[in-house]
C-alpha cells in the first residue's frame, strides 16, 4: 500500500501534506521535492527545521512560522512560503524556483557558481580567492542564446529616435520620481485598499488584475471599486495601460486608457513594447503627481514584461533578472517565459551605455535543427515534428502534412531537422509540434498534435554575420515535461541575414 511506501522511503519531517493526508486526493509527484527544498531553505536561513517534530497536523495545515523580527533573510520569505504550499499544484515548479533564485542572485550581484569565499576564509581555505564579478548567465547572452556578440547597428527607424529621447533626460527620470533608485529597492508597502488586487512596484507605478464588471467582478477587481480607489488616491493624475486583448469602457477611467491588446502566453510585439515604455515615460514626466496603472488579466506575466522593460528603459536596472526580481518582491512571481525575458533584455540592450539598435534586415530561416532528438513518441524513442512560423500575429508557414508524409525521427538519428526556407522580419514566433496518429484524427482526416515547445525572437537582434541562432533548453518556452528532452538539448536555427543594400 501507498502508506508503507511512504513510510519506507521518506523521513517524517520531510513528508508533504499530500503524503500525510491521503484523503486530500492531492497528487503525489515531483512537487514533494519542491516542499523538501522549501524545508531546506528554511533550515539554512533559521537553523531549525520548519517541521522539526514531524507533527502530522502541522504538516497537513502547513503551519510553520517565519521569525517575525528576521530581516537578514527577508529576501527568501516569499520563496519559502511559495514552496511550502499545502496544495502541491500551488507550489512553484522547479523552473520557477531556479528562475527566482537566479533573479535574487542577479539583483544582489552574486554569482551562484563562484566559491563561497567567506566560508573558505573562515576555515583557513582559499583566503585569496577572487571575488565574483557578478552573475554569469549560462550559455552566454540571454537575448536569444546567440553565440556571437551583438554589434552596434546603424540606427534604423522607428527605433532611431530612442537615443534622442534619452538625451532629453530619460536617464534622469527616476531622480524626479518619488521613491527612486535605492529608495525604489526598499520595501514600498501596498496601500490600504480593501479587497482590491493592486500592488505598487514604485510609488508611481502600480500593477493590478483586470478591472471587471458584472458576475466576473466577484473573482476579479470590480471596475467601480478600482475607479473609486484611483480617483481618491490619484485624482486626475493616473493613466491606465490595458495590456490584455479584452477591452472595457475607457470612460470609467476618464478616457485615460491605452489599449495594447497583447496576446496571452507570448512576448509582446517589440514595437508595441517600446511604445508603451515611451508613453509611460512621457506621462510621468508631465507631472510629478502622475502615476501609471498597468494591468493584463491577472497582473502577472504581461504586466511584468511592461513594467520591467520600463524600469530598464529608465536605466534603473541593466538586466532583466534584476528588474523581474524587483517585480517579484513587490507583487508576486510573474511566471514569465524565457521569451518574455528576452524581450526585456532587448529593451536593456537598446538603452545600454553602448546601445544596440535593431536592424531592419530580413533573415532567411533555412531550417530548424533539434539536437538530440526529443522523445515525444509513445515509445519515447523519437518524434514526428512539424513547425509553424508566425511573424507578428500572422502565420506565414506550416510544415504540417498528412501524418505519413511527415518524417519520423529516432534517437539514433542524432538530430531532427525541419527544412523551412522562409524569409522573415520583425517579431518571429516558431512553434514545434509532435504529430500524433489518433483514431479521431484519422476519421476527420486531421493531424492530431502535441506542442513540443515554442521560441520567440526579433530578427533585428540577430547579428549580421550570423549563420546559426542557438537556443538552449532554458531559452525555450513551454518545455514543461523535462524527461522528453535529452540532456544538453538545444535548438539551432540555420539562418542567413540579407546583405546590406
Amino acid at each position: 500500500p501507498v502508506e508503507d511506501e511512504i513510510t519506507r522511503n521518506t523521513t517524517p519531517m520531510y513528508r508533504t501534506p499530500e503524503m500525510v493526508d491521503l484523503y486530500s486526493n492531492f497528487p503525489i509527484g515531483e512537487k514533494q521535492d519542491i516542499w523538501a527544498l522549501g524545508c531546506i531553505l528554511y533550515l539554512l536561513c533559521f537553523r531549525q527545521h520548519p517541521f522539526e517534530d514531524g507533527a502530522k497536523l502541522r504538516i497537513v495545515n502547513g503551519k510553520f512560522s517565519i521569525p517575525p523580527n528576521d530581516t537578514r533573510y527577508s529576501v527568501f520569505h516569499d520563496l519559502i512560503r511559495a514552496t511550502l504550499k499545502v496544495n502541491p499544484e500551488e507550489r512553484l515548479s522547479i523552473t520557477e524556483l531556479v528562475n527566482q533564485l537566479q533573479e535574487i542572485a542577479a539583483a544582489r550581484n552574486v554569482n551562484p557558481k563562484s566559491p563561497i569565499t567567506e566560508l573558505l576564509e573562515q576555515n583557513g581555505g582559499y583566503g585569496n580567492a577572487v571575488p565574483s564579478r557578478g552573475p554569469t548567465l549560462p550559455g552566454g547572452s540571454s537575448s536569444g542564446g546567440y553565440s556571437g556578440g551583438l554589434a552596434l547597428a546603424e540606427y534604423d527607424q522607428p527605433y532611431g529616435g530612442l537615443l534622442d529621447i534619452l538625451r532629453g533626460g530619460t536617464e534622469r527620470l527616476f531622480t524626479n520620481i518619488k521613491d527612486t533608485s535605492s529608495k525604489v529597492i526598499q520595501s514600498v508597502a501596498n496601500y490600504a485598499k480593501g479587497d482590491l488586487d493592486i500592488s505598487y512596484i514604485t510609488s508611481r507605478i502600480a500593477v493590478m488584475s483586470f478591472p471587471a464588471e458584472g458576475v466576473e467582478s466577484a473573482i476579479k477587481n470590480n471596475i467601480e471599486d478600482v475607479r473609486l480607489f484611483l480617483d481618491s488616491k490619484h485624482p486626475g493624475h493616473y493613466a491606465v495601460y490595458n495590456l490584455s486583448p479584452r477591452t472595457y469602457r475607457s470612460a470609467k477611467f476618464h478616457n485615460r486608457v491605452s489599449e495594447c491588446g497583447w496576446a496571452a502566453r507570448r512576448a509582446p510585439n517589440l514595437r508595441s513594447l517600446y511604445s508603451v515604455c515611451r508613453n509611460m515615460h512621457s506621462w510621468l514626466r508631465q507631472d510629478h503627481k502622475n502615476v501609471c496603472v498597468v494591468h493584463c488579466m491577472d497582473g502577472r506575466a504581461a504586466s511584468a514584461v511592461a513594467v520591467c522593460s520600463f524600469l530598464c528603459f529608465c536605466r534603473l536596472f541593466t538586466t532583466a533578472e534584476a528588474a523581474v526580481y524587483m517585480f517579484s518582491m513587490k507583487r508576486c512571481p510573474p511566471g514569465i517565459w524565457p521569451s518574455h525575458k528576452r524581450y526585456i533584455e532587448y529593451m536593456c540592450d537598446m538603452v545600454a551605455e553602448e546601445p544596440i539598435t535593431p536592424h531592419s534586415k530580413p533573415i532567411l530561416v533555412k531550417a530548424v535543427v533539434m539536437t538530440p532528438v526529443p522523445l515525444f513518441s509513445k515509445q519515447r524513442n523519437g518524434c514526428r515534428p512539424f513547425c509553424e512560423v508566425y511573424v507578428g500575429d500572422e502565420r506565414v508557414t506550416t510544415t504540417s502534412q498528412e501524418y505519413d508524409k511527415m518524417r519520423d525521427f529516432k534517437i539514433e538519428d542524432g538530430k531532427a531537422v525541419i527544412p523551412l526556407g522562409i524569409t522573415v522580419q520583425g517579431d518571429v514566433l516558431i512553434i514545434i509540434y509532435h504529430a500524433r496518429s489518433t483514431l479521431g484524427g484519422r476519421l476527420q482526416a486531421k493531424v492530431a498534435s502535441m506542442k513540443m515547445f515554442q521560441v520567440q525572437f526579433h530578427t533585428g537582434f540577430v547579428p549580421r554575420n550570423a549563420t546559426t541562432v542557438k537556443f538552449a533548453k532554458y531559452d525555450l518556452d513551454a518545455c514543461d515535461i523535462q524527461e522528453k528532452y535529452p540532456d544538453l538539448f538545444q535548438v539551432n536555427l540555420e539562418v542567413e541575414v540579407e546583405p546590406r543594400d
